[in-house]
């Protein structure tokens, strides 16, 4: 995804501050203050530490790629096999940074699989990687909270494994 020129340059950049992580971490302790208040999220040090770490990034400086903006497991669509077929809902596509879909490699997968993730995009630096996670908890805690908004508790499940598996990183 990362590799392929847009097709023409009328794409926003980022509109949404995706990979803004000083402004992302406001929201997402807004998002994980009411996973809280509802029961379900208690507060966690490895967490506050993403989001402490990435409150100190300034925007980004690197130069935006294109990219789907809203890369989350409910937009991937696996085979019978569990192999990855497809990639829906390309209703935020934008140029920004790697970071906003590299982030689907911190929330929907660990261990070795998320080793394979990252191996199979190349190389990151640390500060992309450092986006990406707190991009990821924003992710993951937004997922969490929709899917109690409407009831969906198999994504509600999904949303708050990939908050408690960000812990460990």
């Amino acid at each position: 995804l990362h590799d392929t020129p847009p097709m023409d340059d009328s794409l926003p950049i980022d509109p949404f501050g995706r990979a803004d992580s000083a402004r992302r971490s406001i929201r997402t302790r807004t998002v994980l203050d009411d996973l809280a208040d509802l029961g379900l999220w208690a507060r966690d040090r490895a967490i506050d530490a993403i989001l402490d770490a990435g409150s100190a990034l300034e925007p980004p400086s690197d130069a935006p790629v294109l990219s789907h903006g809203d890369l989350y497991s409910r937009h991937v669509l696996v085979d019978r096999e569990g192999a990855v077929s497809g990639i829906i809902d390309w209703g935020d596509l934008c140029m920004a940074a790697p970071a906003v879909d590299l982030a689907i490699g911190f929330s929907a997968f660990t261990g070795n699989a998320r080793a394979a993730f990252f191996d199979a995009y190349g190389p990151v630096d640390e500060e992309t990687l450092l986006r990406a996670r707190n991009f990821a908890v924003f992710s993951a805690a937004s997922v969490a909270h929709f899917a109690h908004d409407i009831g969906d508790r198999v994504l509600l499940a999904e949303a708050l494994g990939g908050l408690s598996g960000l812990r460990g990183i």
